[in-house]
């Protein structure tokens, strides 16, 4: 499913990205369960793209994103960036 590429992120960078944007989502309430849960399901990919994922779901969503919201989007900037390595050079 996703880029064959091995990435490797600090499952503890990760719960800390995805708990800085809690607070950006109203009424949204995440235990340590839970955001050790979107880290586990999150920490295949490049940290940066998370990033940008949840920057672009803060402005378009009013709820906290599925897991499955940030890696649609996380995973399309990977594929964009390697599509444009290997047909363009870097």
């Amino acid at each position: 499913m996703w880029n064959p590429k091995k990435v490797v992120t600090k499952q503890e960078d990760v719960i800390g990205l995805v708990g800085t944007y809690i607070p950006m989502f109203q009424g949204c309430k995440l235990d340590k369960n839970s955001l050790a849960t979107y880290s586990k399901l999150l920490m295949d990919l490049p940290l940066e793209n998370i990033s940008v994922a949840f920057e672009m779901l803060t402005t378009q969503t009013k709820f906290f994103p599925t897991v499955a919201e940030i890696r649609e989007i996380a995973e399309r900037l990977s594929w964009d960036i390697e599509y444009r390595e290997m047909h363009m050079g870097k």
